[in-house]
């Protein structure tokens, strides 16, 4: 059994491609392929804003960058080659 959310498209897809489809649902780019996510629960939710929270508290006063939660739209990896 697979702990992987099945693929919405099998074509390859880039980040700019992505953005033009507009809201197509909850959803992360992995490796070109679009991955359907879950909704957070109320836990997770809680967690991720005491993380949040207390990083900020380190980030903040030392101008080390921003402290994001939340769909924000981020890219980290681009394609090569």
């Amino acid at each position: 059994m697979s702990s992987m959310p099945p693929v919405i498209d099998s074509k390859f897809i880039t980040g700019e491609e992505l953005l033009e489809m507009g809201d197509i649902g909850h959803c992360e780019l992995v490796e070109g392929k679009i991955l359907p996510l879950a909704y957070a629960d109320v836990k997770q939710g809680h967690l991720v804003t005491k993380v949040a929270c207390t990083l900020e508290d380190f980030v903040e006063p030392r101008n080390l960058g921003w402290v994001m939660t939340g769909e924000v739209g981020v890219f980290y990896q681009t394609r090569t080659g």
